[in-house]
């Protein structure tokens, strides 16, 4: 059969496989346990009815499962004795896919529906009627919409048929011939969306192929990390899965078979992409009564024995969570200390621990350690990111502010009617605009004096309380110094080390590029906010030094005393009067 004849044949089996999928029930298949611990079914038995399809035709097989099959043998023989027949293959990947994924209609026939209503509700709009009357065939064009929506977005469990289909794809996805990629990638992802947490199924195979020892199959290499880079749809390295992240986050800054110019490029997207959208998944999952009543509202309330499993459900995730975040972050910062890393692979995982942090449940003191000491590492982007992870550190470790609930009349210790405050400027709104303010002459003065941060409270109306904080701040000192605080310390009261450190900073920047950098600012902020005088000692001697230098490298000198004194400024926010006197 010649080429032209073989995508004649393949493109009338499509068309008529989309003409008759609607009607065609979805493949009786077992389903695919454990993807996900739930106690509610992410399964729905409902699938939207037709009048022209109101009784369900009598085929003699189910013609989705003859599909499944003959298009999968022909996909075998195609690429490998046909694989300059690209357009066929286009085509049998088309109908192979749309056996799981098409029941009737198309996402993108849906979204050109959505833009044709928008233009007809614009054209037949009647602004005498007022809002939402439109006529009765705009509504009605509406309805057939929503009912194509429910159609694409009515989401099912994974079966093993879809399993298959998905290895098949992403079998096809990562051959040697870049074509034959490039297309299976394209409907691997609409599967790999359609069906919740069907992503985990390839997983395993993906960090078995980024984690093979020896030589690696460089086009295999690089179909996996496409498939990791994804589309605008679905992007894997951000799910919200705690031990997804455990397995996969290691093995991309690990794996030694990135050699080519490609497949670094290809890392370096999926890095980027995964800094724009990456957001910490919860590793204490909590759910107030206000969420259990919207849900109980939803579905139903849950007996007993359901409330119990979800408790022990829920307790279990808990801890799993909490076990892979630790492992991830022990497992990441000992790659610095096995075998050894090229710069940018260090880049890639200190940037992984960067974006793990949080104040849930402790970091492991590992890795702040190896933050603090890559401070005055040789490679400038690490000594810029360790400056990031310093100061979330400090803002992580900040301590506690004191909060104190008052009247107005307790705060200007005067009688106030705050029934009738009418909008403007009046006697007892004048102090938050610093009328006639007079600085304390006594600590006890300073702390108690009330600046309120809400610029909305006093112009209209007062609240019955006020909560505002008080102008202290617990300070760590030697004695109550947790051991994640005293790292930090240690580093900061040695001389040597913050000598080390200041000329790498005046060293970061190009002489013609001397700005003021923001997070090295918050840096020093935090580090005096959270130690306070502590630390003004051993920085004075160089900033003395840094200020009087007039050699070439002056201006970086002077850049790095103003985020060091500006720092120092910011963080006595809550000094007392004897430190700031």
């Amino acid at each position: 059969m010649s080429n032209d004849e073989r995508l004649r044949s393949l493109t009338i089996i499509r068309f008529i496989a989309i003409g008759c999928f609607r009607m065609v029930p979805r493949i009786d298949s077992k389903e695919v346990l454990n993807l996900v611990p739930s106690v509610v079914p992410i399964d729905t038995k409902k699938r939207p009815r037709y009048t022209l399809y109101a009784k369900e035709p009598k085929f003699k097989e189910n013609l989705r499962m003859r599909l499944v099959t003959d298009i999968g043998k022909l996909l075998d023989v195609l690429v490998e004795n046909h694989s300059d027949d690209a357009s066929s293959i286009k085509t049998a990947l088309k109908i192979y896919s749309i056996t799981s994924v098409y029941f009737g209609v198309f996402e993108n026939f849906v979204e050109k529906l959505c833009k044709d209503l928008e233009s007809i509700k614009y054209s037949f709009k009647d602004k005498l009627s007022g809002k939402r009357k439109h006529p009765r065939f705009v509504i009605i064009k509406r309805i057939a919409i929503q009912l194509e929506l429910f159609s694409i977005s009515n989401y099912q469990s994974l079966t093993e048929i879809d399993k298959q289909v998905i290895f098949k794809l992403f079998e096809l996805s990562i051959h040697r011939y870049g074509e034959v990629r490039r297309n299976a990638q394209v409907y691997l992802f609409h599967i790999l969306r359609r069906y919740l947490f069907s992503y985990q199924v390839i997983i395993d195979r993906i960090l078995e192929l980024l984690d093979k020892p020896g030589e690696a199959d460089h086009d295999q290499i690089k179909g996996c990390l496409y498939i990791l880079l994804g589309n605008d749809s679905i992007f894997i390295p951000t799910k919200h899965s705690w031990t997804l992240l455990e397995k996969l986050w290691p093995s991309l800054a690990r794996t030694m078979h990135a050699t080519k110019i490609s497949t670094q490029n290809l890392l370096d997207r999926i890095m980027e992409k995964i800094g724009k959208q990456f957001d910490t998944p919860a590793i204490i999952e909590d759910t107030n009564d206000v969420a259990m009543k919207a849900a109980i509202d939803l579905w139903r309330p849950l007996d007993a024995n359901e409330l119990q499993s979800r408790d022990q459900m829920r307790d279990e995730r808990n801890q799993a969570n909490i076990r892979s975040y630790n492992n991830l972050m022990e497992i990441l910062n000992s790659l610095f200390y096995g075998d050894p890393l090229t710069w940018r692979q260090q880049e890639m995982t200190m940037a992984f621990i960067w974006l793990l942090l949080q104040k849930r449940i402790p970091i492991p003191s590992s890795c702040i350690r190896t933050f603090v000491d890559f401070l005055i590492h040789d490679n400038v982007e690490l000594r810029k990111i360790s400056e990031k992870g310093i100061a979330a550190f400090c803002r992580i470790q900040k301590p506690p502010r004191f909060y104190v609930e008052k009247t107005l009349q307790e705060i200007l210790q005067r009688p106030v009617n705050v029934d009738e405050c009418h909008p403007g400027d009046r006697d007892d709104n004048l102090w938050i605009t610093i009328n006639d303010y007079k600085p304390p002459t006594s600590q006890i003065q300073w702390e108690e004096t009330c600046f309120m941060d809400k610029s909305y409270h006093g112009y209209y109306k007062w609240p019955k309380i006020i909560r505002y904080p008080l102008n202290k701040r617990e300070r760590y000192t030697k004695e109550n110094m947790p051991e994640n605080v005293r790292i930090l310390y240690e580093k900061f009261i040695d001389k040597d080390f913050i000598n080390k450190f200041t000329q790498f900073m005046v060293l970061d920047e190009e002489e013609e590029e001397i700005n003021f950098d923001i997070h090295r600012f918050r840096m020093f902020k935090g580090l005096f906010r959270n130690f306070g005088m502590s630390l003004v000692d051993s920085f004075m001697d160089h900033l003395y030094i840094l200020i009087h230098d007039k050699t070439k490298k002056q201006e970086g000198s002077h850049r790095v005393a103003a985020e060091i004194v500006g720092g120092m400024i910011r963080g006595s926010k809550h000094w007392t009067l004897e430190m700031v006197c």
